[in-house]
């Protein structure tokens, strides 16, 4: 068959398993014709998945639908599919002009984009069409006081799950609703959620409807669930179709309360777990594109797909070679695939992807099967070496100096932020970040239980007491719920917590979001012990300025290293004033040597700033390097039953500072501690986990809220050789030691093939 169809997916993100399916209906059909993703993004991994793929304005600009139009024209594009919320209503204002190019949006009619944009208006349009939905009012309304809490609290427009809180007294209340952009309020349903994809083509037909339950959820968007069908929930995605004249692809979000579904918003595009349905067996990417082409094809009964089927999206990795970015709307980035991100049955195991590596140390081979590997060594950057000496002829070797100014003022820009302090370690920034924030004896610090021993250390420094949090699961951090908890309660008790350390353990920011808005529900500072997480960010923001105080440690194993050393950043001057005055001795501005306090030696010296300019220049590299670690391992070690990985959350980007796994003995066969002692024997080293604080005999008195995940991650998991500088023949000689280790009966385990 010659029939050529060309189709587009706007803000195309990490869907690529979206875009396969489509690959795979293609070939199906046999039609011929291109996938073209745009995005705003430079990394998307979907541009790296489509035929063609070009960068755009962000949709907020007055240049976008300009960009997007020219596009259509030059790929002379039949149809287009937006993967993002905010994207529909640009595109449904301006249909006129983009169907101008001969193209069609798989888009709803204006006025029913404005309505699914507005969650008060969904919930009329739920109500209009008989639907149950729960008590929903605006924060003027009094209606919501004749209700029990807790009670949830959203934007009436927005996405992925931002600004949306669970709510449980009038006091939380009315600070969210100052805090979340037009809020709503709405009976909280505690109860499965459920989302149904629906299908409708590009005339209004109904296609396909599958309906699953969401598990665990991440940003808003599904992480497992597992497919079902309800006749009461098709039902009603039915009549949404007549009542919204919808075309193209939307999901429908309801929660079952009592057994029976209560609606609360539609999504007008492609769903985040719609691969689950056409591994399912609702292949919606053939009925689309046969009815694109105007290929006969038989409609198969609604539900006929299998019920009950589990899914989980995992992670995949993908490169993106220098030069191949695209800089414009006129040049498309020519980026097929074949082998990124597909989604397969369970009995095919994931997708085999490629493990970057770059043309310096990571090349190299290991000297001796029995050298050392070590668990995070000091990588030196080229030009280390000319500035240490530049420093020594100079003769500026003493504390303070020309480089440590110089490395304050590159490290606060490269962050973002105002004001840098370089100090003597990272231990040395914390405590002056308490002694900045007015902490001092009695007073009670809640921070991470699972965390290196500086963090606590700090606290008690000052005289005040630490209160440990647990941490979840989803990123082996601080647990805000634990958090709130803690915080309630201490207030409620008159003595509330007077400050907030949050810990990017092991690279991965913390959920900033939820402790954010509650150190400012409660009045009280945030610092981030960022001293493992520098070049890693969340929600577009560098970590170590996601609190009042962030705190960075440059020691021998960290990303970049200044021998010892370490950073405190701010925004606020009088803070980096008063952090500046106490390390240096806490010396008055006089002429001779006058002090009104105590103060501190904690200032860095020239020689090693002179070091961290250097490393700063190359930390972006170093980071890349370590997150290669991470996705080589996960691939050497796919399959390996018993063996998991630290997650990474959907908000953030993690430096991947050391590769971690958890190690379940009855699959694997073996306890953590035996891998680390298989890996020791082999002359390579690994570590635990941090120990949690509230298990170390110093601090086994302090209050622990929660503790039983913190405990089992120390119990299970195992840090691995991370280094920027690990050779691909180390990676993979750490890896086999592992797999010796797997049981039998699991393995075709066959050892991985070294360089040397």
């Amino acid at each position: 068959m010659d029939t050529k169809i060309n189709i587009l997916f706007t803000s195309v993100g990490r869907r690529v398993a979206l875009l396969n399916a489509f690959r795979s209906a293609y070939k199906e059909l046999g039609l011929i014709g291109s996938i073209v993703a745009v995005d705003c993004d430079p990394m998307a991994p979907g541009l790296k998945a489509a035929d063609g793929s070009y960068l755009v304005p962000q949709v907020s600009s007055c240049e976008y639908v300009p960009s997007l139009e020219k596009i259509l024209r030059l790929e002379q594009i039949d149809a287009v599919f937006p993967l993002i919320d905010p994207d529909v209503p640009v595109l449904a204002r301006n249909r006129e002009v983009l169907e101008s190019s001969g193209a069609k949006l798989a888009v709803f009619h204006e006025e029913a984009a404005e309505v699914v944009d507005d969650k008060l208006r969904t919930a009329e349009l739920f109500r209009k069409c008989n639907l149950a939905i729960p008590k929903t009012w605006l924060p003027q309304d009094q209606d919501w006081l004749k209700f029990e809490f807790p009670m949830f609290i959203k934007p009436r427009s927005g996405s992925a799950a931002k600004h949306t809180f669970k709510v449980n007294n009038v006091r939380e209340l009315a600070f969210f609703v100052d805090h979340v952009p037009d809020p709503i309020v709405q009976e909280f349903l505690d109860g499965p959620e459920v989302t149904s994809d629906v299908v409708c083509d590009l005339d209004g037909k109904l296609l396909s409807i599958v309906s699953r339950e969401r598990i665990t959820v991440r940003g808003g968007e599904v992480n497992t669930g597992r497919t079902l069908w309800d006749e009461e929930i098709a039902d009603a995605c039915k009549r949404l179709v007549v009542a919204l004249d919808a075309k193209g692809p939307f999901t429908v979000q309801c929660m079952m309360h009592h057994g029976k579904p209560h609606f609360t918003e539609i999504n007008p595009r492609f769903g985040g777990g719609a691969p689950a349905g056409f591994a399912a067996g609702c292949d919606s990417p053939r009925l689309l594109l046969s009815r694109l082409a105007g290929i006969p094809i038989d409609l198969p009964p609604l539900g006929a797909y299998r019920r009950t089927l589990g899914f989980a999206r995992y992670e995949a990795y993908c490169t993106v070679e220098p030069g191949e970015s695209v800089d414009s709307t006129t040049q498309p980035q020519s980026t097929k695939t074949s082998t990124f991100d597909r989604m397969v049955d369970a009995e095919s195991g994931p997708p085999k992807s490629n493990i970057a590596s770059s043309e310096d140390s990571r090349t190299k081979s290991a000297a001796s099967s029995r050298e050392r590997i070590y668990l995070s060594p000091p990588h030196m950057s080229p030009r280390a070496r000319d500035l240490l000496l530049e420093a020594f002829d100079s003769n500026w070797i003493a504390p303070l100096g020309p480089h440590v100014d110089a490395f304050e003022q590159e490290f606060a820009a490269k962050l973002g932020i105002e004001h840098a302090v370089a100090l003597s370690s990272g231990t040395a920034a914390l405590h002056l970040a308490m002694l900045a924030l007015g902490i001092g004896p009695g007073d009670e610090v809640a921070t991470a239980s699972l965390t290196f021993a500086a963090t606590a250390n700090a606290i008690r420094y000052v005289g005040a007491v630490p209160v440990f949090i647990d941490s979840e699961q989803e990123s082996w951090n601080l647990d805000p719920n634990l958090l709130a908890q803690e915080l309630e309660s201490s207030y409620r008790l008159g003595k509330p917590i007077k400050a907030v350390i949050a810990v990017d353990v092991f690279g991965q920011c913390a959920d900033y979001h939820s402790i954010g808005d509650l150190c400012r529900f409660y009045e009280i500072p945030l610092i981030e012990d960022a001293a493992e997480s520098l070049g890693a960010n969340y929600a577009g923001r560098a970590a170590g300025t996601l609190g009042d105080i962030g705190c960075f440690s440059f020691n021998g194993n960290k990303i970049i290293t200044t021998s010892g050393g370490g950073m405190l950043v701010t925004n606020r001057k009088e803070w980096a004033d008063r952090a500046r005055h106490l390390a240096c001795q806490a010396k008055e501005p006089t002429a001779y040597y006058e002090h009104s306090e105590v103060g501190y030696n904690y200032r860095l010296s020239n020689l090693l700033a002179a070091i961290g300019r250097a490393q700063l220049e190359v930390l972006e590299k170093f980071v890349e390097q370590r997150r290669a670690n991470y996705h080589s391992y996960k691939q050497a070690l796919a399959g390996v039953p018993g063996i998991s990985f630290m997650p990474e959350i959907l908000e953030g980007r993690s430096s991947r500072w050391l590769t971690c796994i958890t190690i379940d003995p009855e699959q694997f066969g073996a306890t953590r501690e035996e891998v680390r002692l298989a890996l020791e024997a082999e002359n390579i080293e690994s570590r635990p986990v941090w120990k949690p604080m509230h298990l170390q005999p110093i601090y086994r008195d302090c209050r622990v809220r929660g503790g039983g995940v913190a405990e089992q991650l120390f119990q299970t998991g195992l840090c691995l050789p991370s280094g920027s500088n690990l050779s691909h023949d180390e990676l993979l000689r750490t890896a086999n030691v592992i797999r010796k280790l797997a049981p039998t009966e699991s393995a075709a385990m066959p050892l991985l093939e070294t360089r040397s």
